[in-house]
């Protein structure tokens, strides 16, 4: 993970383990409040977190995005 931060910022950065991610991802937000959360995805390993956090964005890259994770999405930009 690259992080580059300008000014001061205070960020956690939290990697979820391979086994039930999309569960998992949920939890993650739901310990740190969903309503303080924005979350960016575009897997169907996203689609929770994406759908419960305050603004979810579904992001569509070059592999594409999962419907699941498209439809959660409050905005959807590539």
């Amino acid at each position: 993970v690259k992080l580059i931060l300008t000014g001061s910022v205070n960020i956690n950065v939290t990697i979820i383990d391979e086994e039930n991610q999309a569960q998992a991802k949920l939890d993650y937000i739901t310990a740190t409040n969903p309503l303080n959360t924005v979350c960016i995805g575009n897997g169907f390993n996203d689609h929770l977190m994406l759908s419960h956090s305050v603004l979810g964005i579904g992001v569509i890259q070059e592999e594409g995005a999962a419907v699941k994770a498209l439809m959660a999405a409050d905005i959807i930009c590539n």
